[in-house]
């Protein structure tokens, strides 16, 4: 019997504000710049059931320092803190 094959779907941006991610981390790729940044999901002005891949087909993202349309993209995981992460009173 063949296996079926069910691949997951990537995480649209209102699956990412449900975790408490507040944007995005554009990162230059020019090996010369590497500069980077954060944006806040409401100055992309994309509507929330975009997967996040698509957000990089979607905006065009040029380097503030250098001028370069070569970036990356992720998810800022900066501020985020998965349920049960942290320690109110420190370890125990």
């Amino acid at each position: 019997m063949a296996k079926t094959s069910n691949p997951i779907a990537p995480p649209s941006i209102a699956d990412l504000r449900r975790m408490g991610l507040t944007g995005i981390h554009v990162t230059c790729t020019d090996q010369n710049c590497r500069h980077g940044g954060v944006l806040a999901w409401d100055r992309l002005l994309l509507s929330e059931d975009i997967p996040f891949p698509e957000i990089q087909f979607r905006r065009r993202f040029c380097c503030q320092a250098c001028g370069s349309s070569s970036v990356h993209i992720m998810p800022d995981w900066g501020a985020y803190k998965a349920s049960g992460m942290g320690h109110a009173n420190g370890p125990s």
